[in-house]
């Protein structure tokens, strides 16, 4: 194969490419949240009647750059055959992890106009003592974004920011009229 035709496939197999490889095709369920605005709350929920681990993934598109907070708690009767774990939570942009934790997590500026897509991992078992009761195990959490706000420098920084380039300021002068002091001794 010459180096034009390896370049050629190369580039097609570059382009005939998905724009990313999304890490989800281990969720067991998949919901469309569309677009989501700030500030606003979005509930998700799930329950479970047989023992097993399930990803449930959420997506959504921020409509403007936003910060938000994500919390999931899990829910089981004491008396109950099974019981369930919330193990954690993820965020991801394409196939890119956002933010992590157990069971719930702040994050900030997601990009308005781009998918997002939140997992969460979930382990339901048979519960340890057996009880008699057949109910359904769940986990109930919420996403609450606000509008995205850029950080404002502390009147400190700005100061210190001021300073240098006072000295900056200066040390030019100097070095300027210095030359030119220089250049009139020259001339003498």
């Amino acid at each position: 194969m010459n180096i034009r035709a390896l370049a050629a496939s190369l580039a097609f197999g570059l382009f005939a490419a998905p724009a990313f490889a999304a890490p989800f095709s281990f969720c067991t369920s998949t919901t469309d949240w569309g677009t989501i605005d700030a500030p606003t709350a979005q509930d998700f929920a799930a329950t479970f009647n047989t023992a097993g681990q399930y990803v449930d993934c959420f997506t959504f598109t921020p409509s403007v750059d936003i910060d938000g907070k994500i919390h999931a708690n899990d829910f089981d009767v004491g008396n109950n055959k099974l019981d369930i774990d919330v193990t954690h939570i993820e965020l991801y942009h394409g196939s890119t992890l956002v933010a992590s934790a157990p069971k719930n997590f702040d994050f900030g500026g997601l990009t308005p106009g781009v998918t997002y897509t939140l997992a969460l991992y979930s382990d339901v078992k048979n519960a340890t003592k057996g009880g008699p009761q057949d109910d359904l195990v769940s986990y109930k959490g919420r996403v609450e974004t606000e509008p995205h706000i850029a950080a404002v420098p502390e009147p400190g920084s700005l100061a210190l920011l001021g300073l240098g380039l006072v000295a900056v300021g200066l040390t030019v002068w100097a070095g300027r009229r210095a030359s030119g002091m220089g250049s009139a001794s020259n001339a003498a």
